[in-house]
């Protein structure tokens, strides 16, 4: 398959739509942390809302939020994992995904890049603390890499810190356009993730005025 250090083919037709549309949502405040996020279960739920005008039946729209009663739609590590293999389980060219995640993104050590400075972008799931981080590794190998040529996987990642985690072969720079990554990791569907550009000169204080707003910046 064109996936890995091979970039897919492109330029060919579209698979036509199959109608089916699937859809996980995350949504995270981290409530009695030091590190509270006002706006994450609610832009999540909005999302939903959204989703469901424009075709995507409840059904098959998935929501982990902080306060669920049931234990299995709350966004913990191992509902983060499931859900990631759920919204790519039995696609099929034509198909429409979702995912959409309102909470925080991290950075931690890559201790399988076998040097001490790589680091994986990654999600905070609520239980972090017990059960560790969602990283960029477990997004690619769960929900991007086994999804087939035709499929269109549309995700919104939404933290205050930027969040490459979808780890995509091509990012669009604000200013010099489509670069490829300095180690691309190429996918045969087509997948585009929107979420925060980086910037160097991000202040402890702007990341504290960027938690208390009511919305994420990008929902």
């Amino acid at each position: 398959a064109a996936v890995g250090t091979r970039a897919a083919a492109v330029g060919g037709p579209a698979a036509e739509s199959t109608g089916r549309r699937r859809a996980l949502l995350i949504g995270i405040g981290y409530g009695g942390s030091t590190a509270a996020l006002p706006w994450g279960v609610g832009d999540a739920r909005a999302m939903g809302e959204v989703l469901a005008r424009v075709g995507f039946s409840p059904e098959w729209t998935v929501c982990l939020a902080e306060g669920e009663e049931d234990p299995q739609l709350r966004p913990t590590h191992r509902n983060i994992i499931a859900g990631l293999r759920w919204l790519a389980h039995g696609a099929a060219p034509g198909d429409a995904l979702f995912f959409h995640f309102s909470g925080h993104g991290a950075h931690q050590h890559d201790h399988a890049a076998g040097h001490h400075e790589a680091m994986d972008d990654s999600i905070v799931p609520e239980d972090a603390r017990q059960q560790g981080q969602v990283t960029e590794n477990h997004v690619h190998e769960l929900l991007l890499r086994p999804l087939p040529a035709g499929v269109r996987l549309t995700a919104i990642m939404d933290s205050c810190l930027p969040c490459a985690v979808m780890e995509l072969p091509y990012i669009c720079h604000p200013e010099q356009g489509w670069l490829e990554d300095d180690c691309p990791h190429h996918i045969e569907c087509d997948a585009i993730c929107f979420g925060a550009s980086v910037d160097e000169e991000i202040t402890p204080a702007l990341v504290a005025d960027l938690r208390q707003r009511p919305r994420g910046l990008i929902s």
